[in-house]
C-alpha cells in the first residue's frame, strides 16, 4: 500500500538524490527519478545503476555540490591517503563533528547539507587533518608523491594559488585538506 502511494516514489527519489547527487535536488530531478523508481517497480539495483550513470550525476551542477558528511570526510581521507584507520579514533572525531556511528540525532537520521559546516566544525575538520597526518587516526606513510598527485586525489580539480605552492608534501597535503574545496564531494 505504501509503494502504491504517489508520494512514496518522490520521497525515495528525494532521499537518493540528496544522498548521492545534490543537497537541493529540483522538482524536475525528483519527478524524473520517481518515474524511474516506479518503472523498475522499486528495484533499487537498476535505479541506482541509472542514477550513478546518469548525466545528472556527472554534470557540472552535481560535481562538488555536496558537503562531505563527517564519516565521508574522515574515512575518505584515510582511504585517499592509504591510512589504515583506527576506527575508535575515527568514530570519536566523527561524533565530535556531529555524526556518531549508529547514533543519529533523530530517527530521521542526520539532516546534513550545510548543517555540517559551522565555524566550530571547520576548525574541528582542520584539526582532524592535522591529527590524521600526525598518525593519530591510524598508521600513515609520509606523503612523498607530487603536489599534482595529491591535488587530484584530494581535490579533484585545479585550485587557484596551489600551482605556486612549493612546500614539503606533508604541509601541502594538510593545506589541501583545510581548503573549502576539500569539504565538498
Amino acid at each position: 500500500m505504501c509503494l502504491a502511494h504517489k508520494a512514496c516514489a518522490r520521497f525515495i527519489a528525494f532521499k537518493l538524490l540528496r544522498a548521492f547527487v545534490l543537497d537541493q535536488p529540483t522538482d524536475a530531478h525528483i519527478t524524473a527519478l520517481a518515474a524511474r523508481l516506479r518503472a523498475h517497480d522499486f528495484a533499487m539495483r537498476p535505479v541506482m545503476r541509472e542514477l550513478l550513470g546518469s548525466k545528472l550525476f556527472f554534470s557540472a551542477a552535481a560535481r562538488h555540490a555536496r558537503i562531505k558528511e563527517p564519516l565521508e570526510l574522515t574515512l575518505g581521507a584515510c582511504r585517499a591517503l592509504g591510512v589504515r584507520p583506527n576506527l575508535q579514533a575515527i568514530n570519536r572525531v566523527s561524533g565530535q563533528l556531529g555524526q556518531s556511528v549508529f547514533e543519529p540525532a533523530t530517527v530521521k537520521g542526520w539532516e546534513g547539507g550545510r548543517l555540517w559546516i559551522t565555524s566550530a566544525s571547520l576548525l574541528q575538520r582542520n584539526n582532524f587533518a592535522m591529527a590524521l597526518l600526525d598518525g593519530q587516526m591510524g598508521q600513515i606513510a609520509e606523503p612523498k608523491k607530487s603536489r599534482d598527485h595529491y591535488r587530484e586525489l584530494l581535490l579533484s580539480r585545479e585550485v587557484r594559488g596551489m600551482a605556486k605552492a612549493k612546500d614539503e608534501p606533508r604541509k601541502l597535503v594538510h593545506l589541501m585538506m583545510t581548503l573549502p574545496e576539500f569539504q565538498l564531494t
